[in-house]
């Protein structure tokens, strides 16, 4: 029994920490229990400081609230290396001016192959990017500002929407933690899903970037289906389904 409770959990911890933050009917969607058992199990964790709860939702703590961000830097590096240097290659080669960058773990690859460019202008909403430039003694990068979601180091919200709608951009770069039942790109939040939208609605050109693990996972709401995607970067572990729906709709590259 102490066993299955240890399992169960660790599957609980790790849900969360993919995310970052997940609504608790996708937990229970996606570990079959019952309501009640992971009820106790995410007061329990809590009492430990892994997760905190919040309006229905779980998020990752573990008393370092950075940690869920390096391990997602680290998870599938080799493959979100790969997805930026070609998506690098295209911006290098078609793009002079604004880029906007999405938080995620696949953006940061991207954002450190141009911290060193001084003719690009990154735009983005991750706090992350931005200190990366500021690391390297880089100005040419505009966070949109808004209200910042501490697990991800994101900013989202009403102001962040705003801002991105007054920016003209050649291209964004959108990430994501999940695809939404294979129809497109998921969001975790109606704040990531609108921020999405406007900078796709902003961007003469939208990449989507993603590891193919993310195919295992599907986003609690659509960010924007394929057909709003000129591109689709991911890896060659893709499964042939997804690869095949997707190409249905929009174009993929597989690397």
């Amino acid at each position: 029994m102490q066993k299955k409770k240890e399992t169960r959990r660790k599957q609980i911890i790790d849900m969360v920490r993919e995310f970052g933050e997940i609504p608790i009917q996708k937990l229970n969607q996606s570990i079959p229990i019952s309501d009640e058992t992971i009820r106790k199990d995410l007061i329990e964790l809590e009492e430990q400081g892994i997760v905190v709860r919040k309006h229905g939702r779980v998020i990752y703590h573990a008393n370092n609230q950075n940690d869920s961000i390096l391990v997602r830097n680290n998870r599938n590096k080799a493959e979100k290396e790969r997805i930026a240097s070609y998506v690098a290659s295209i911006i290098e080669k078609e793009v002079s001016s604004n880029i906007y960058l999405d938080s995620g773990s696949t953006t940061f690859e991207i954002a450190r192959l141009f911290v060193d460019d001084t003719n690009r202008r990154v735009v983005t909403n991750s706090m992350s990017i931005a200190s990366l430039y500021n690391e390297h003694n880089n100005p040419n990068v505009m966070c949109v500002g808004g209200e910042l979601r501490i697990v991800d180091r994101a900013f989202l919200g009403f102001w962040a929407v705003e801002n991105i709608k007054r920016v003209d951009i050649e291209v964004a770069v959108l990430g994501t933690d999940g695809i939404n039942e294979g129809t497109g790109i998921g969001a975790l939040s109606y704040d990531d899903k609108e921020l999405k939208e406007a900078a796709a609605a902003s961007a003469k050109f939208t990449v989507a970037v993603f590891d193919s693990s993310k195919c295992a996972h599907t986003g609690p709401l659509e960010a924007l289906p394929w057909e709003k995607i000129d591109l689709v970067v991911s890896d060659d572990k893709m499964p042939d389904d997804y690869a095949e729906m997707i190409r249905e709709k929009t174009r993929l590259v597989l690397v």
